[in-house]
């Protein structure tokens, strides 16, 4: 991330890095600013995943099976990055919530933009995978999951506190 960011509210930090995430402060902009980010991280975990196969190509085919181990669970992530928020309905139908709850939701989202930024950042690294490398590749994957556990935790708060409005 750059450092010119790092002291704006997470919504602008988060437009300023993903064009089209206009957050979610109205209902009207839930859907987008959701889908916005989930495609985003998918897709770094895609270029991730895309250069770990580039790197299993070229590797000793002993050393193969622990690439092929965090490969699926590279796409195991990202399967559930792609479906994270599609049964959460009355979070996109629920009525414009506070300021703090947006915001919460805006901060882990942005919280997950920069890990998949840094597990992307990892996989180009021209320094053979070691255990200690694929170790911490495997903390950054569950690191991620997470921050979907807390993002999903957000989404049902938020949408249950507007359900106790009515």
């Amino acid at each position: 991330m750059s450092h010119s960011h790092s002291s704006l509210p997470w919504l602008d930090r988060l437009a300023a890095s993903l064009p089209g995430y206009s957050g979610y402060r109205t209902a009207a902009s839930r859907r987008q600013a959701d889908q916005t980010l989930r495609q985003a991280v998918a897709h770094r975990l895609e270029r991730a995943a895309e250069n770990l196969r580039n790197l299993r190509n070229r590797s000793p085919q002993r050393d193969t099976l622990a690439l092929d181990r965090l490969l699926d669970h590279i796409e195991r992530v990202r399967q559930r990055v792609l479906s994270a928020s599609a049964g959460v309905s009355s979070f996109f139908e629920a009525r414009d919530f506070r300021d703090s709850k947006a915001d919460a939701l805006h901060a882990i989202d942005h919280a997950m933009l920069e890990v998949a930024r840094e597990f992307e950042d990892l996989t180009t690294s021209e320094k053979y995978p070691d255990h200690d490398w694929l170790v911490h590749a495997e903390r950054e994957l569950v690191d991620l999951e997470h921050k979907l556990d807390a993002r999903a935790q957000l989404h049902l708060m938020a949408a249950q506190g507007d359900a106790s409005k009515t």
